[in-house]
């Protein structure tokens, strides 16, 4: 899913506020009301609206299979809405639908494990509207609509759904009654349309396993064509169902799907629902939703097109099996879309998306791409964490590894038969490009996953006597959580006519590496290719000598606790001293002479005043004023 390109956390706050808060629906508790007593297997569903107003009459039919003994089947469904009947065995049977939005129903025998059966529930109301859309009717200036979009917990709030993230549906079929002349768009291939007096009855069939949140219909007075792409799997047709007054430019922009398509299917794999179709449905959201063979699109910008077709992969064949991981959905599809422009399309729209992504991410300097609070759809659905450092997680995988292993190491998580239609988590992945790729990738997922922040680099570098140059490369690290990013780093040397490109597997802070070149290099450039989520700085140390130029900056002052002293360019630090307003020396700290570009001066032991902060160097002393408070 895809807020406005950007993430619109606002409204996904408001989301949390009415349902985490109103309904009380931690993801503990939504586990805890939806059945785990059973394994749905198919539903049936008759949903009867009218674009124009907010009212949804349904009977749902779901079979199952019991996965252990049990009298009680539980569904979530807002208290908003009225149950009318649960049919059982064609009995009417009891039933409580309470004030959590529980709907458990009574069954009058105990059925056994493995024994298959079915359920019919009737319902009428007016549902909510909340969160990103669950049901929203509205108009789009030239016809109503009505249109839903569940994730992640909205599909309680128009129909009896399972919330939680361990039970697809193998196979659905929709109908959808609704006043002529609108159409209605939904999941799967359309079957017929049948007329009934002044309705129409559009029958929806999807026979690949979905899971609830994905489960989608909208109706409008839409417009519809279809374009076809030819794929490995021949030709898939995709279904349009546009406004009327954005007819003429949807037909133009829809075709770049083609194209991204079949990018998808050399890096991914074959398209996953390639029996049936692929598709769009213009909707109110201002972004777009992946729903299964359907995106619901709030306009056909071609990046916001690549991203919702990415999730038919990342997120609808294989779905994060916890929220926590949502980046399993988010951050493949975020990088995705941009690798359509690494592959041909435009490559200074890469370079942008790179560039922008490390300054966006490490405007923060938290911040994990692991989710701990589930209950949060705004943390959930974070741009920055979510999407981003999760898209740029995938990004500094694949160089490490390689083009090669790395869309390898994705091909088989995709096609793994556990995951594949099913349910899947982060170290199911790394599993995956581990045993491709032979390396041991447990630090780099405790880091970049669970760990919070970026490395901040230091690097140093000097030319010696037979082309050789010194380099030192520091780092610290910008939240406590990680103590140091263990990861290889390309460096770029250059004379102006040659360069050459090298990458150093950075262990340790201060580690120094001697290069052996066959020309004396007068540049530097870290990380070229922007391989790394991370800032940098980079000095040569043949222009320490250059005293002159030097100057210091003091943050913050007035300081407190700690002083951080940054040198404009690196000098070979022999000493800091620390006087008071008399001159008497307080403090001394003495370095052994290597080259720095800042240092952290701990001032906790001194009481206020006005000090005077020396720095002795090989060449010179430079010295600056500062108070403490």
């Amino acid at each position: 899913m895809l807020k406005r390109i950007l993430l619109l956390s606002l409204i996904a706050l408001q989301y949390f506020t009415v349902i985490a808060q109103e309904n009380k629906l931690s993801n503990n508790y939504i586990s805890s009301i939806d059945s785990s007593h059973i394994d749905l297997k198919y539903l049936n569903a008759y949903w009867s609206v009218d674009p124009a107003i907010n009212y949804i009459n349904g009977e749902v039919k779901y079979q199952f299979e019991a996965i252990e003994n049990t009298n009680s089947i539980q569904f979530s469904l807002s208290k908003k809405l009225k149950v009318d009947a649960v049919i059982y065995h064609n009995d009417s049977i009891r039933f409580s639908h309470n004030y959590f939005n529980q709907l458990i129903i009574f069954l009058p025998n105990e059925i056994t494990k493995g024994q298959k059966d079915s359920i019919i529930i009737h319902y009428q109301g007016a549902p909510s509207k909340s969160g990103f859309g669950a049901f929203t009717q509205s108009n789009h200036g030239y016809g109503p609509i009505i249109w839903t979009l569940s994730e992640p917990f909205g599909s309680l709030e128009w129909w009896p759904s399972k919330l939680n993230l361990t039970d697809k549906i193998d196979s659905i079929d929709i109908f959808i009654r609704n006043p002529k002349p609108y159409l209605a768009a939904a999941n799967g291939l359309l079957i017929h349309t049948d007329s009934s007096n002044n309705d129409y009855i559009y029958h929806w069939k999807h026979r690949y396993p979905i899971v609830s949140y994905l489960v989608a219909f909208a109706v409008s007075n839409y417009e519809q064509y279809t374009d076809t792409a030819m794929l490995s799997n021949g030709p898939l047709p995709i279904l349009n169902y546009v406004y009327p007054q954005n007819l003429t430019n949807a037909k133009i922009q829809t075709k770049a799907v083609i194209p991204i398509l079949k990018l998808y299917e050399s890096l991914a794999g074959p398209y996953p629902f390639a029996k049936e179709k692929y598709g769009h449905a213009q909707c109110g959201f201002s972004g777009g939703m992946e729903h299964q063979t359907m995106s619901f699109m709030g306009n056909f910008n071609r990046g916001l097109i690549a991203h919702e077709l990415a999730h038919q992969w990342f997120g609808d064949m294989v779905t994060c099996g916890s929220w926590s991981d949502i980046w399993l959905n988010e951050g493949f599809a975020t990088y995705f879309a941009a690798l359509t422009n690494d592959f041909g399309v435009d490559p200074a729209q890469w370079n942008l998306f790179k560039t922008s992504t490390i300054s966006y991410v490490t405007d923060q300097t938290n911040g994990a791409v692991q989710v701990l609070d589930t209950n949060n759809v705004s943390r959930i659905f974070d741009e920055r964490l979510s999407y981003k450092k999760g898209s740029y997680l995938l990004h500094m995988l694949r160089g490490m590894m390689g083009d090669s292993l790395f869309f390898l190491g994705i091909r088989n998580y995709l096609t793994d038969q556990k995951l594949q239609h099913h349910f899947a988590n982060t170290q199911q992945l790394q599993n995956h490009l581990a045993d491709v790729s032979g390396m041991n990738l447990n630090s780099f997922f405790k880091n970049w996953f669970e760990g919070e922040g970026y490395p901040n680099y230091e690097v140093l570098w000097r030319n010696e006597s037979n082309h050789q140059v010194i380099v030192t490369i520091k780092q610290k690290t910008s939240d406590p959580s990680v103590l140091f990013f263990d990861m290889p780093i390309e460096l770029q040397l250059s004379d102006g006519n040659q360069d050459t490109l090298l990458k150093v597997n950075h262990q340790f802070s201060g580690q120094d590496f001697i290069l052996d070149l066959n020309f004396t290099p007068n540049e530097l450039i870290f990380d070229p290719n922007r391989w790394l989520l991370a800032k940098s700085k980079v000095s040569n140390i043949a222009d320490a000598g250059n005293l002159g130029k030097i100057t210091i900056a003091l943050k913050p002052n007035p300081a407190k606790e700690s002083l951080h002293v940054a040198f404009s360019k690196a000098v070979a630090l022999k000493e800091i001293k620390i006087y008071n307003s008399q001159g008497t020396l307080l403090k001394s700290l003495v370095y052994n002479g290597s080259f720095s570009l800042a240092e952290d001066v701990y001032l906790a032991d001194l009481s206020a005043g006005y000090y005077l902060l020396k720095m002795v160097t090989e060449e010179a002393v430079l010295s600056s004023p500062f108070i403490k408070f």
